[in-house]
């Protein structure tokens, strides 16, 4: 029997992560229960993956060695005198994960694990290394090996743009990120990974980002953002229409009310829900939008299918992961009266194991020129690979 698995967080390698402990503890209990052997993916991101590549490679032929030891031998070789302050970042970075409570994986679960406080304690051990490391060449590999946590710090600034709904800045947070990663991968092509940026700028954030500034400035105007927490109506044999759960009237019934882009479903003990359906409704008033003028719907990201009704007239239908969908209200909506949005979205594909679900990124409602179209094309839904890569359509 032999293990096969993977070096890195397959839901994306650019932010901080560690897998010291999980070497440090899996292999030996892998060696006790008979395995021979293990052959794990890599990635060439050595500022995030060094330390837990040079355990696993280590206990590989030696599963008595102790783990925390490995550690502070990998560090005193590469940070010098600046060893300690790095050892214990790493052991912070390892507790953090350890006890966050989040089995999720992908880019909206980071801020539940990493948030600003670990941010701001990482940063602080940092200096400590750097400064006390003799060498330039100590305190270069300081700067390299932390350098994911000013990433962190830049997704940051993009999340909390976001849910403020200020597009246009969280487009030049997004910026800043990636020039991030750009400066640290002409340093060294080993450093960060060349695949990492797939997952933001090609499906995961980017096209999201992309959509909400455009629909947010210039000839279109932001007139209402989704609250981030929704009346929600679960459906998992996808009945609801039959049901009238496309209703208006539902928001007179009692619903509980689910955390959408904020948090993920495995944060909120949402597992079980995995598969079918799940609702959510929003009132709002267009006090600022006027009979005539157009009137349209971002729907920021879905797991992974998406239908509207507005005021239960059904709009349309959009399906894609991590996919922003734009569809035209104005046939439908109300102005200066109160205004009925309903969201079904569907789990269909499987298309990833992050424990998201849902609406996973923010909805707004925009006015300006005239969409080309009242609902998306629906595009045939593709497998994602580790990667970020694109299978076949399905």
């Amino acid at each position: 029997m032999w293990f096969y698995g993977y070096n890195w967080n397959l839901a994306e390698n650019l932010m901080p992560y560690t897998k010291v402990r999980i070497w440090g503890e899996d292999m030996p209990y892998y060696y006790r229960m008979g395995v021979i052997g293990h052959n794990n993916e890599q990635d060439k991101a050595w500022s995030i993956l060094g330390p837990h590549n040079y355990i696993m490679a280590r206990l590989g032929w030696d599963v008595d060695l102790d783990w925390r030891q490995l550690l502070r031998e990998y560090c005193e070789r590469a940070f010098g005198d600046g060893a300690e302050p790095m050892v214990q970042y790493y052991l912070l970075l390892d507790k953090t994960q350890t006890h966050a409570g989040v089995e999720s994986g992908a880019y909206p679960s980071v801020p539940l694990v990493l948030d600003r406080r670990f941010v701001s304690e990482a940063k602080k051990l940092l200096r400590k290394a750097r400064s006390a490391a003799k060498t330039q060449v100590h305190k270069r590999n300081v700067d390299w090996f932390g350098q994911s946590v000013f990433m962190l710090e830049h997704f940051h600034d993009v999340r909390d743009a976001v849910a403020r709904g200020e597009y246009a800045a969280a487009m030049k947070h997004y910026d800043a990120m990636m020039a991030h990663w750009q400066k640290y991968l002409d340093a060294n092509p080993n450093l960060v990974s060349r695949y990492g940026h797939r997952y933001v700028e090609t499906w995961c954030l980017k096209p999201f980002l992309e959509m909400a500034r455009k629909y947010t400035t210039g000839e279109y105007a932001l007139l209402h953002q989704l609250p981030e927490a929704l009346p929600t109506q679960f459906d998992p044999e996808n009945m609801g229409q039959l049901m009238g759960m496309h209703e208006p009237a539902m928001l007179e019934k009692k619903l509980r009310r689910t955390h959408t882009y904020g948090s993920t479903w495995d944060a909120q003990g949402l597992g079980p829900y995995r598969d079918g359906g799940v609702w959510y409704y929003d009132r709002f008033k267009l006090e600022s939008w006027k009979e005539g003028e157009v009137v349209g719907l971002v729907i920021g990201a879905v797991e992974d299918t998406v239908h509207v009704w507005v005021n239960g007239q059904y709009i349309g239908m959009g399906r894609g992961y991590f996919t922003p969908f734009a569809f035209d209200l104005t046939a439908h909506a109300k102005a200066g009266q109160e205004n009925v949005l309903t969201l079904q979205v569907i789990r269909r594909g499987r298309l990833n194991e992050a424990g998201l679900g849902g609406l996973i990124y923010p909805s707004f409602v925009f006015t300006g020129p005239q969409l080309e179209k009242v609902a998306p094309a629906v595009e045939p839904m593709r497998r994602i690979l580790p990667g970020g890569g694109r299978g076949e359509k399905e």
